[in-house]
């Protein structure tokens, strides 16, 4: 229900201004700025790209310079995460979040935009202190049939004036757009995702067949190596018995047993031989910016659907290296992957590139970092250790079967280059990639 009221931060006297503009063209102006929203959101958007378009929109239309936005976890009823503010710090944004929270089922209720005032008398003297020491005149709810998908914000005029009540109707009716928009694109872009995490779990069972085959292998091995040892101090053993002794009966049944287990070992070895497929990696000089702007492209959408950031940051002009973009992808989706597992909604992870230089040689540097809980140093050497997760316990919150990394650094290795990581607890995670350079 839209209605004329005025922010609930108290508004400071004005110097003089020019006479505003009349009703009518201030009511033009909203309907071209929802019209120019409705033009800008598409569907390819992934939810960091709407918000920033939207908050941008609003805050042009109303003549405020703060502006926040918040979205609900779409796939749970959790909290909600911050997606983007502007004017608004990150820190006095996110101390927002719970009474962004605390107002969910108000806004499911009235469906109606709230002043700071109104939001002070509902939650109390001290969270409508919050807003109004943040600069936050309303919040305005982003409402799906059956649920809050979110919130945004937005701050005092910057010329001191009321929001106006077509504003305010034109506001909602955006926000409205804007949450018909966003499902929309979220649906797209689920489908998107599903599709390739499909493609990404056939090539994962490609994989797991071939570590197994690897696995059995490497067993075998292991095993033949004892069995032989045991094997030939029994037939000494045997030899030297005197063919009454009361223990070469007992010596005999060790001996059936152990050449049952040696048949059971050479079946494994025929086994592994008849399964065995090497890693092939086909390595060519390449530009990596190229193929890591493909990449970004590729997962952006997928990774903002989980509501944590994929940024790109590449140096202009950097050396060919020598990698195969295949198996590169393949490697980033792990690391990417393991970022998304380990580090909370919210996270911003940085694909970057750098040139370097060193004794053992030139180097383009491929890195993924994120600003997650991190990793204790003593657990570092573990990361690439294969059928090993850094929590091995019982009551570990992520699954899988630790082979990734160990797949991943193998890969790395095969196009002669280095996987390194780096962490600090509290501080996040840096996975380098360090491919040959020409």
């Amino acid at each position: 229900m839209a209605r004329e009221v005025k922010s609930g931060r108290t508004q400071a006297p004005q110097k003089a201004q020019a006479s505003p503009a009349p009703q009518a063209d201030r009511k033009s102006h909203s309907l071209v700025s929802f019209f120019e929203l409705s033009k800008e959101l598409d569907y390819s958007l992934n939810v960091y790209d709407f918000a920033d378009r939207a908050l941008f929109n609003f805050m042009g239309h109303l003549g405020t310079s703060r502006s926040a936005l918040w979205l609900r976890p779409f796939n749970s009823s959790g909290g909600a995460v911050l997606v983007r503010s502007h004017g608004v710090s990150a820190t006095a944004a996110r101390s927002i979040s719970e009474c962004v929270g605390k107002l969910a089922d108000r806004f499911l209720s009235d469906r109606q935009i709230l002043f700071t005032s109104e939001i002070a008398e509902i939650l109390g003297e001290s969270d409508g202190k919050i807003l109004v020491e943040r600069g936050i005149a309303l919040l305005a709810p982003i409402l799906a049939p059956d649920k809050l998908l979110g919130v945004v914000a937005l701050g005092t005029r910057l010329t001191g004036s009321a929001y106006e009540r077509f504003e305010l109707e034109v506001l909602q009716a955006s926000v409205d757009f804007f949450s018909v928009a966003l499902q929309n694109s979220l649906f797209s872009q689920t489908l998107q995702e599903n599709n390739r995490q499909l493609r990404r779990a056939n090539e994962n069972l490609k994989e797991l067949d071939r570590t197994k085959t690897e696995f059995v292998s490497n067993m075998q091995h292991e095993l033949r190596t004892p069995v032989t040892v045991m094997r030939m101090y029994l037939e000494t053993v045997l030899e030297e018995l005197p063919r009454d002794d009361k223990h070469r009966e007992h010596l005999d049944v060790v001996m059936k047993h152990t050449d049952k287990l040696t048949k059971m070992i050479e079946d494994l070895l025929d086994f592994s031989s008849l399964n065995d497929n090497n890693l092939e990696v086909d390595v060519e000089s390449g530009d990596v910016g190229s193929a890591l702007k493909s990449y970004y492209e590729k997962r952006r959408n997928g990774v903002a659907l989980e509501l944590h950031e994929l940024q790109l940051a590449l140096t202009p002009q950097l050396p060919p290296a020598h990698f195969e973009q295949k198996r590169l992808f393949q490697v980033l989706d792990i690391l990417l992957d393991n970022a998304l597992r380990f580090t909370p909604q919210g996270t911003v992870v940085i694909l970057r590139s750098l040139a370097q230089k060193g004794e053992s040689g030139s180097w383009v540097r491929v890195e993924l970092q994120d600003n997650g809980p991190g990793i204790p140093e003593d657990k570092l050497p573990q990361l690439f250790v294969p059928f090993q997760q850094v929590d091995g316990s019982v009551t570990r919150q992520t699954s899988g079967l630790g082979l990734g990394l160990a797949l991943a650094n193998r890969l790395i290795e095969a196009m002669g280059g280095r996987l390194v990581a780096a962490s600090k607890v509290g501080r996040g995670t840096t996975m380098s990639i360090l491919l040959p350079s020409s």
